[in-house]
């Protein structure tokens, strides 16, 4: 019987299929789950300046998510329009705050070649075959994907520029420069650099918003940095549960991210 089931994985994986990662997998890691991050929040968002009507809302949510023992994402949602900008935002820093620690502690873990989430394994095993490109999805914020690929040499597209502060780039212009065009004689040969391209519709830690209003992923910043954030003007751009999913969505990059994303699930 469970032959039957490891033949039918190993079947399924020698198609390269397009994966779709939720919090489950981060969470085995070591991410904080959705009840953990609610405990987070209740804990350390600051009503330091909020108007009345602001620190209302808040009880409001707290009483959804300790009384009524509601989710996160339907203890933010109830809220609908009522939860201001200024909410939004300490929701949104203090989430990303919560994450943002938790994925520090596992980033050495995966440098000492751990395997916490199990994509080490996979990437390795198809770093020297013809696999020339492997497609997640994922609603997770964390790098742990992205540095398990990075661990094993491949190269990363997720709708920026590599590097250590990247602009959004096109999986065109990305696909372009993973291509190199040499000559073995008369005969023109293209080899390609295997790469990860991974979806984030709800974002990454590692995307924030600049005072202009553009968008860029800038690696690095963890909780350290945090004080300064506020003192330059920029801000994380994750979607937080339930908050902003519709209204942020339609605006780059995440309208790039999901527009091939679903390109992706209809060529699966």
């Amino acid at each position: 019987m469970f032959k039957s089931y490891a033949q039918y994985i190993e079947n399924t994986i020698k198609l390269n299929p397009v994966f779709i990662v939720g919090s489950g997998l981060s969470a085995g890691a070591g991410i904080s789950t959705m009840g953990q991050l609610a405990t987070y929040l209740v804990q350390n968002v600051r009503t330091d300046g909020f108007s009345e009507q602001e620190l209302h809302e808040w009880e409001q949510i707290k009483k959804r998510l300790i009384t009524e023992k509601k989710g996160l994402e339907e203890a933010l949602q109830d809220s609908g329009d009522s939860i201001s900008k200024s909410l939004l935002r300490e929701i949104i820093q203090q989430t990303w705050s919560c994450i943002s620690s938790d994925e520090q502690k596992l980033l050495l873990d995966i440098s000492n070649n751990l395997d916490p989430t199990g994509f080490v394994r996979y990437f390795k095993k198809f770093k020297n075959s013809n696999t020339e490109v492997i497609h997640i999805i994922t609603t997770n914020y964390d790098h742990l994907i992205e540095w398990s690929a990075s661990s094993c040499g491949w190269r990363i597209w997720d709708g920026f520029e590599e590097g250590t502060i990247g602009s959004p780039l096109s999986v065109s212009e990305f696909i372009n420069r993973m291509k190199t065009v040499s000559m073995a004689g008369r005969r023109t040969v293209t080899s390609w650099h295997s790469h990860l391209r991974i979806f984030k519709p709800h974002g990454s830690l590692s995307w924030f918003k600049l005072p202009n209003g553009q968008i860029k992923k800038i690696q690095g910043v963890g909780n350290h940095l945090l004080p300064m954030l506020g003192k330059v003007q920029i801000t994380p751009t994750i979607v937080t549960p339930g908050i902003g999913k519709y209204l942020e969505t339609h605006k780059e990059p995440y309208n790039m991210v999901l527009s091939e994303m679903n390109l992706n699930f209809e060529s699966a």
